[in-house]
């Protein structure tokens, strides 16, 4: 059973996958430091619980408006450059962050300009990845053995970089913790640079607008995918929603620094690894 489950780590047998699951792991780094120490200097500057859900808002409003446009772009442009440019549009997001922070004038509006603009950097981002590793692999049906390993490394990275972030900005401030997160959206944008992927015919839809409007008929006649869908919108707005009040918590409940909070951010993705090495003997 341990030999049938190590088999999906054979999918890094492919140049193309291994490198790019290599820089997955950077990507997953600038996004963890990143959101993180928005969320911390929101409050730490202002205090104020409804200037920190403004922040936090406007990125999931963007990333979530805009997900349907992201896909339809990643549908018919090539995905490789498509991450090229968010990558590196991200990197200069985050360093100006970092900048203005190591200066002392970051104020407010400076994290919400950034969130709004890294909101919509996800928004293409997500749907350029999804389409762009399956075409590394040497065959299709590797497909089953390369999902684990993206779904490993996003769970095993948002245990570490959390808590390695309370430690930064505690240890060396916010300004290196946010150049620590550019820095890992550039090595993502170089990485994906040094990648072959197999041609994929593009979409023939004569413009992008029919593209959304055909995956919305889609999604409205399927029932399974209309749950599917609704549950995913349901879950990023409402279930996920802790994540955000974690620096509320930390500071004006627990009385905890930047690395409590990173110590609370990380116990999420444990109790999911745990719960995925549990439940398979629960349910036999």
């Amino acid at each position: 059973m341990v030999a049938r489950q190590l088999q999906v780590f054979t999918a890094l047998r492919n140049r193309d996958f291994r490198i790019y699951w290599t820089g997955f792991q950077f990507h997953i780094m600038g996004y963890a430091l990143t959101f993180f120490t928005i969320g911390w200097l929101a409050f730490h500057l202002t205090g104020s619980p409804l200037d920190l859900s403004f922040v936090t808002l406007d990125l999931a409003v963007t990333r979530s408006g805009l997900n349907v446009v992201g896909g339809a772009v990643a549908d018919r442009l090539n995905p490789k450059h498509v991450l090229t440019v968010v990558q590196s549009i991200a990197s200069s997001v985050v360093a100006a962050l970092a900048f203005l922070t190591l200066t002392e004038q970051v104020e407010l509006w400076h994290l919400v300009v950034g969130s709004i603009l890294l909101g919509i950097f996800l928004a293409f981002d997500h749907p350029s990845r999804t389409a762009l590793y399956p075409r590394l692999l040497s065959d299709s049906r590797e497909l089953a053995k390369a999902v684990p390993l993206i779904i490993m490394a996003w769970d095993l990275n948002r245990i570490i970089w959390p808590a390695a972030a309370g430690v930064i900005i505690h240890a060396l401030g916010a300004e290196v913790s946010f150049f620590m997160g550019a820095v890992g959206f550039v090595v993502m944008a170089s990485v994906v640079q040094l990648l072959r992927p197999r041609h994929v015919p593009r979409s023939n839809s004569s413009n992008m607008i029919d593209s959304m409007a055909e995956g919305f008929r889609y999604i409205w006649s399927n029932r399974l995918f209309r749950v599917l869908v609704s549950t995913a919108y349901v879950n990023n707005f409402l279930g996920m929603s802790y994540v955000f009040l974690l620096p509320i918590f930390a500071k004006d409940v627990l009385q905890m620094d930047a690395r409590g909070l990173g110590i609370l951010a990380s116990a999420a993705p444990i109790g999911g690894i745990l719960a995925v090495l549990i439940m398979p003997n629960i349910l036999r």
